[in-house]
């Protein structure tokens, strides 16, 4: 749902409704800000209509740094895990991140830690 446009809000919405006459299970994902264009509504169907909706955070520093040595195959120095705290705890941002200063050159490994230069 993060870029659903209004039909696609729509369209959920049908299917959200169907889901109590069918063994359909329906997820979906959004983020906080900004929000799709009537997905406000759709989110108060949904709990109206008995669904659960989820509030996620981000991920904790230790598991940002695992997902970090994990992606560039080293231990995250702390230039780097500073860095990714833009991120915010988000895996696709963290990993973006990581992609990018991959491309750029900025990533570089000394020994077995990876660190910008």
């Amino acid at each position: 749902m993060h870029w659903a446009d209004e039909a696609s809000v729509l369209f959920w919405q049908g299917l959200c409704q169907v889901t109590a006459q069918l063994p359909l299970l329906l997820v979906g994902t959004r983020r906080p800000l900004p929000r799709a264009p009537g997905s406000g509504p759709l989110v108060q169907q949904v709990r109206e209509s008995g669904g659960l909706v989820l509030s996620l955070g981000g991920l904790e520093p230790d598991d940002v740094a695992a997902l970090a040595a994990a992606a560039v195959a080293a231990r995250p120095g702390p230039d780097l895990l500073s860095w990714l705290e833009r991120a915010a705890g988000n895996p696709f941002y963290i990993r973006e991140l990581l992609e990018a200063a991959t491309r750029a050159g900025a990533l570089c490994v000394v020994g077995e830690t990876a660190r910008l230069p």
